[in-house]
């Protein structure tokens, strides 16, 4: 099967008529921002079938830069559909209680901190350390 470079869209719901693999780079945002931060590790590749995007990223901080808020990863290839939630995530050098999630949001990945009694918060700036890193697999919907 080979596919175009530029999609052909097809009117048949049966029809597989969009593949695509590629690069993109991660950031690991703070209130959305990431300023002065420096990363010794920076990627992520992606395939995209039809609407299902899966992603795989490794980022790497080296230094955590100024930037303050809530902790997401940035960068995602396409935008998500609000009912795509599903991601794996590894960490190091993240400060928190509990235990960590990551939930696709429509343009990053956010990152929580979910407690015993089952609340869940996002994981704020002051968690993370100059060598803060993650590796995160997640497969969303887009409508791209």
């Amino acid at each position: 099967i080979a596919f175009p470079a530029t999609q052909l869209a097809s009117s048949n719901a049966n029809t597989l008529d969009d593949y695509e693999e590629g690069v993109w780079t991660p950031t690991i945002l703070s209130g959305g921002a990431a300023v002065g931060r420096t990363y010794t590790v920076q990627s992520g590749r992606y395939t995209k079938i039809g609407n299902n995007v899966t992603i795989n990223c490794e980022v790497a901080l080296s230094a955590k830069g100024s930037s303050a808020g809530s902790t997401q990863l940035g960068g995602l290839p396409f935008g998500a559909l609000t009912d795509s939630k599903g991601c794996a995530v590894w960490f190091n050098n993240l400060t928190f209680t509990g235990q960590v999630t990551a939930i696709v949001s429509s343009a990053n990945i956010n990152i929580y901190n979910t407690s015993s009694g089952g609340a869940a918060a996002l994981i704020a700036d002051t968690g993370l350390a100059a060598t803060t890193s993650f590796v995160i697999c997640a497969s969303y919907n887009t409508n791209t």
